[in-house]
């Protein structure tokens, strides 16, 4: 068994020293085979501080629309959700405060050793996902939650927040039967939910600034992608490839695609307009509550400019009309959209 696994140490990164193992033992609870293979070498995109872009959001915003689109641009590889990212940066988070901290102060180990293992394992694990490209990606919604802890221990990052209605946010939660948590919520305490997780995003978003943080509407992005992706790009510092805004014609060409992840059916067809307003009609799964009268009394939905009713997200580009009425004329595509519309 030994000798099947010896080549790991040798494949990834190199000095790291013993202090960082011991983080990874002690701290990380790591399967005893990745804390090997880590606590052998060091990740050299840390030393070249390689551009690294994380998206990220509240589940059902848009965010692996968002990142097929980068993923098919020749210099961004941004790959499937890892599931490990925001657990990880969960545990970071609780280091930084109270006892543990100070603990760890005492011990040596804070802020320095903490960072540097983190981030090493952060970067190698982004980086061994997929090929490499010359700006890596990650798309894990909930690692949002924690921009400022990334940003610390990753100063040179960016970060793509992209928001939703949370109105349809939930109806597609509902539609879905998609958990966030062990416990079953109700309409309404899933827009609770939404409201304080996005809530939490933008004001780290906001105290970034917007050279480090951007923030998109995911309507915005399906009415106007062009104009949207011009200003993504830009942002992300790679020059504008319109390849952007056909990726359904190229998933077959270096996007990985995850069958389990709930989005994965729906990016495979072009940008289209279908799935912005379903929330609103009568046979909405949303009680009249969220429906009709959320936005009278929702701070989020009016700083996001969604107070109102019916929606009004803004004119589309006349290339995603025309999209959308040669899609809604394919069989295929309304049997999936229609009858399991998000």
């Amino acid at each position: 068994m030994v000798r099947r696994f010896a080549f790991l140490p040798t494949i990834l990164f190199r000095g790291v020293t013993r202090r960082h193992l011991l983080i990874l033992v002690t701290l990380l609870g790591l399967p005893i085979w990745i804390i090997c293979w880590w606590s052998t070498t060091a990740p050299d995109l840390v030393l070249q501080n390689k551009p690294m872009v994380f998206v990220g959001g509240h589940p059902r915003s848009g965010t692996t629309l968002m990142r097929v689109m980068l993923d098919v641009h020749p210099m961004i590889r941004c790959g499937p959700e890892t599931h490990i990212l925001p657990r990880l940066l969960m545990q970071l988070s609780a280091f930084n405060i109270g006892f543990n901290r100070k603990r760890l102060i005492q011990a040596g180990l804070y802020p320095k050793a903490i960072n540097e293992a983190y981030a090493a394992f952060i970067h190698t694990l982004i980086r061994l996902a997929g090929e490499d490209a010359p700006v890596l990606c990650n798309k894990d919604p909930l690692t949002l939650k924690f921009i400022n802890d990334l940003s610390a221990i990753i100063p040179t990052a960016k970060f793509i927040l992209m928001v939703r209605d949370g109105r349809a946010v939930v109806n597609s939660l509902v539609r879905r039967a998609i958990r966030i948590g062990p416990n079953i919520l109700t309409p309404m305490e899933m827009f609770i939910r939404w409201e304080n997780i996005t809530w939490g995003m933008l004001k780290q978003c906001d105290s970034l600034g917007p050279a480090t943080c951007h923030m998109l509407r995911y309507e915005d992005l399906v009415l106007r992608p062009q104009e949207q992706m011009r200003q993504v790009l830009g942002f992300i510092g790679v020059p504008w490839d319109p390849i952007v805004l056909r990726h359904a014609t190229t998933l077959g060409e270096g996007t990985v695609l995850n069958s389990m992840e709930p989005s994965t059916s729906q990016v495979q067809y072009p940008i289209n307009t279908v799935p912005l307003y379903s929330w609103a009609l009568p046979n909405s799964t949303l009680p009249d509550e969220i429906r009709l009268q959320s936005h009278m009394f929702s701070e989020l939905l009016y700083r996001l400019n969604y107070a109102n009713f019916p929606p009004n997200y803004g004119v589309a580009e006349k290339e995603i009309l025309n999209q959308t009425e040669k899609l809604i004329r394919d069989r295929n595509f309304r049997r999936h959209f229609f009858d399991f519309i998000n």
